[in-house]
């Protein structure tokens, strides 16, 4: 992803007419679609990587380390398919960030922990939360994610995607940082668009096929 652009033309006309601000309308359809193609590009990187855990039942987890799922996921996540994948962690040497190794889950992985220790992912100090985290378990910390991640995965496509992480995982390289831009009004004023521009990518840090080492557990199913 390098460069990415999206607009968004009105008039003078509608500008003048309308009830409320346009370009206010405007700047907020623009954010959100920005945030949107940015946490894809991001995601699409964490989702390539080479390390697959399968959930194949709630006290079984199937790993491979070739980039491919090889089982069919049975179930949302449980609390003992998490510590499986945060115990593949340890073992395979990922670091963590400030402690913690981060868990980015759709809504029905989150569903499936919630399921399994509902109780245990509460804090005494909400402040000191991510932005979107819905709570810690086993070293690790659990964040909601509505945009890119599967909901409809393996037997029924009714299973949950996610990922988990450690430290130098995945780095955004940045030429012009996301911003919006007004296009010069034309044809005296009434023809006027407004647009996101950003100039960059993502890159996943580590490649386990040459460099021996990946910091990325990718939940998803065959």
């Amino acid at each position: 992803m390098w460069g990415n652009l999206n607009a968004i033309s009105y008039t003078g006309k509608l500008e003048a007419l309308a009830e409320f601000n346009v370009e206010n309308i405007v700047h907020k359809t623009l954010r959100n679609d920005m945030a949107k193609t940015l946490d894809s590009a991001a995601a699409a990187q964490f989702a390539a990587a080479e390390y697959k855990a399968v959930c194949t039942a709630t006290n079984s987890t199937v790993f491979t380390t070739d980039g491919t799922a090889t089982a069919t996921a049975a179930t949302n996540a449980s609390d003992k398919n998490h510590r499986d994948i945060i115990d593949y962690m340890k073992k395979n040497n990922i670091p963590k960030i400030n402690g913690y190794y981060i868990c980015i889950g759709s809504t029905n992985h989150i569903r499936g922990l919630y399921d399994a220790f509902e109780s245990l992912i509460q804090y005494t100090k909400p402040e000191l939360a991510f932005n979107g985290e819905v709570g810690r378990y086993y070293g690790c910390r659990i964040i909601e994610e509505t945009n890119y991640l599967s909901n409809t995965l393996g037997s029924g496509s009714q299973y949950g995607e996610a990922v988990y992480f450690g430290d130098d995982a995945v780095r955004e390289g940045v030429a012009v940082p996301e911003e919006v831009r007004a296009d010069v009004p034309d044809d005296f004023g009434r023809d006027k668009a407004i647009a996101w521009y950003y100039l960059g990518g993502f890159q996943r840090i580590w490649s386990l096929a040459t460099d021996s080492e990946e910091h990325i557990v990718h939940v998803t199913s065959a």
